[in-house]
């Protein structure tokens, strides 16, 4: 966990319903940050925006705001000394341990689209950008990212790469590519959210970790 936490967690968030185009966001008493889904399984994503908080006393608040056992999801951040796992009167939501990492983005030599691909760049409503590339041999979209772009700070969110195109370089290209543009609209930081799988790849792009995230519902 480094200086700036909770901050960076209120930023990613605000920013992260933008993209989704999630409208109905709240602070709650609960020291969380509620955005209601209703989508991918879960109902309203809380959250917690202040590592470390005491458990019980974080289920109780939550149960006081309305959450919903098992239907609402809760991202916890972890301190460095918190073990991987659910605290008491939590369960796991999603069983992978996620990270928010941040990157000072710089203009580089974007290599070439890959072989066999279409690459294009599209500007959506919501006043993010979408990066794709999609196979010639069929038209298929084989992979995605959309990055979102406010003030100086930016979000990354929705990167994926279909699992028939992968280990091909497209997923390193698409980011090499919003990073180039967002380091050209002045942008001094950039944010995401990575899993286990995502963050090997951007620990090699240079992004680092600002905190563990557990996904977890209360029980």
């Amino acid at each position: 966990m480094t200086p700036g936490t909770t901050e960076s967690i209120i930023e990613w968030t605000r920013n992260w319903a933008a993209v989704r185009q999630l409208t109905d966001i709240r602070p709650t008493l609960a020291a969380t940050i509620a955005v209601r889904v209703g989508r991918g399984g879960r109902t309203v994503e809380h959250f917690v925006t202040t590592p470390g908080l005491d458990p019980d006393w974080l289920r109780t608040a939550l149960l006081a705001e309305g959450a919903q056992p098992h239907t609402d999801w809760i991202t916890i951040p972890l301190t460095d000394d918190q073990a991987e796992q659910p605290p008491p009167g939590f369960d796991w939501a999603r069983a992978d341990i996620e990270h928010l990492m941040s990157l000072e983005p710089t203009t580089s030599t974007e290599p070439a689209p890959v072989d066999g691909y279409t690459f294009t760049t599209e500007h959506l409503g919501t006043g993010a950008v979408r990066a794709t590339y999609k196979s010639t041999k069929d038209g298929q979209e084989a992979g995605s990212a959309t990055m979102l772009l406010r003030d100086t700070t930016g979000v990354i969110d929705s990167v994926a790469v279909h699992e028939d195109h992968r280990r091909k370089g497209l997923a390193a290209h698409l980011m090499r590519h919003l990073h180039n543009h967002a380091a050209q609209q002045k942008t001094t930081r950039l944010l995401l959210v990575a899993s286990p799988m995502g963050k090997h790849l951007y620990d090699k792009l240079g992004w680092h970790t600002i905190t563990r995230l557990l996904i977890a519902t209360v029980v």
